[in-house]
């Protein structure tokens, strides 16, 4: 697999959308790629459809049993050659210029390590639902946001192989759900992180996807490498810092007003740690931070009308970053969103 560029796509019981995500990376205007794709054991049509392509640049390996989706991907990094790999996940769709774009970035930035783009999401089955996510380019934001929650869509993914082979690095089994977010800080100590400001990937929305499946297990996995990170940056955590860390990376609604303040303090040690470190800019820090107090707030409207004590004494919020609809849920006590628990 010498190629400059191998497309690395695990599959698993994804015959509903394998064929768009398949021609989705068969159209690319950049034609000199592998593909290489691995059925992990799958029970459904899937390899029958995948084996249906006659593009030499497939490159089709089955897996007698289902080994995982990590197994698959250091896989990959093992057999792969090229100077680049490329992700792509069986549910989600390339644009055609992503590959072309993609390459031509890293080429021109010698010193990214891993570069993702920004993403289009959408409902599977409506594709009239397609919304742009916000997509983080500056480097230094971008490795400060990584921290709480990954910024680099892993199916968006192009990676500097030699860094992979020069450093030993793989997906890790510890942070299995979580594995991109790990690997994206893994390799962050060997250069920038990056986000190509164009939309090259749309992401599918639907049931049976980690995000919706195993949200527990993958939050957990996620919680425990942004601790080691912190620590890395000499944040030390203690327990009662666990269930704000939690919230901060994962806002969602409240129980109590000690809770928001937990959450309040745990920021106030973030910024205050951040503030003085070169590599980040402070006016980012504090408005990622400030947005994570922000939408817990906004989030923890059945508390009840205590929350306006809140508000008054915090540090950081303002009247006027609330509209009358949070202060009439607040007063009905009613959520303001669906969330998981």
């Amino acid at each position: 697999m010498s190629e400059v560029v191998t497309v690395l796509m695990p599959v698993f019981n994804a015959a509903n959308y394998i064929r768009e995500s398949i021609e989705s990376i068969l159209s690319q205007t950049y034609k000199d790629f592998i593909f290489f794709i691995i059925d992990d054991g799958s029970t459904d049509e899937t390899p029958e459809i995948i084996k249906s392509y006659a593009d030499p640049r497939i490159i089709f390996q089955i897996n007698p049993f289902n080994k995982g989706y990590i197994y698959c991907l250091n896989l990959g990094i093992e057999r792969i050659d090229s100077k680049y790999i490329v992700r792509m996940d069986a549910d989600d769709i390339s644009l055609p210029d992503r590959l072309g774009k993609q390459v031509s970035f890293m080429e021109t930035n010698p010193d990214v390590v891993v570069c993702g783009s920004g993403k289009i999401n959408f409902l599977d089955g409506h594709p009239e639902t397609e919304t742009k996510v916000f997509n983080i380019t500056d480097s230094t934001d971008l490795l400060f946001s990584s921290i709480f929650n990954t910024s680099i869509p892993h199916p968006s993914a192009i990676i500097r192989n030699s860094i992979l082979k020069d450093h030993k690095i793989v997906y890790n089994e510890e942070y299995y759900y979580a594995e991109d977010k790990a690997m994206w800080l893994d390799l962050s100590k060997f250069g920038k992180l990056a986000n190509h400001p164009d939309y090259l990937i749309k992401y599918r929305l639907h049931q049976n996807q980690v995000s919706t499946t195993k949200h527990t297990i993958q939050r957990r996995n996620s919680l425990a490498k942004t601790r080691l990170v912190l620590l890395d940056y000499g944040v030390q955590l203690q327990e009662e810092d666990l269930l704000p860390l939690q919230y901060i990376c994962y806002p969602q609604c409240c129980n109590s007003l000690e809770e928001l303040g937990d959450i309040e303090r745990l920021i106030l040690k973030f910024i205050e740690t951040f503030k003085y470190h070169d590599g980040f800019q402070r006016k980012f820090v504090e408005s990622f931070l400030l947005n994570r107090i922000l939408t817990n707030v906004t989030w923890s409207t059945p508390i009840g009308l205590e929350i306006m004590g809140f508000i008054n004494s915090s540090k950081y919020l303002k009247w006027e970053m609330f509209d009358t609809k949070f202060f009439l849920k607040s007063l009905l006590r009613r959520k303001t969103r669906g969330l998981f628990p």
